[in-house]
């Protein structure tokens, strides 16, 4: 996650750059628990308390900005 967040705070990001980041990351756990299921997808990101890149993104925009 570091390297594909890496210096995004300082960029502004839509809403459709945010859901970029999230499918990779989606796809990622599709390959990894060889699923399509989007729900399975979600309750393993959960379960392992995997946040996902927007909710992360928005976080490290509002210390950045603070800072």
């Amino acid at each position: 996650m570091p390297i594909l967040l890496y210096g995004t705070e300082a960029c502004l990001l839509n809403k459709y750059d945010l859901s970029l980041l999230d499918f990779v990351i989606n796809r990622l756990f599709i390959k990894l628990f060889k699923t399509n299921n989007i729900k399975i997808v979600e309750l393993c990101q959960y379960q392992f308390g995997f946040e996902k890149p927007n909710v992360l993104w928005k976080k490290r925009v509002s210390t950045f900005i603070v800072l």
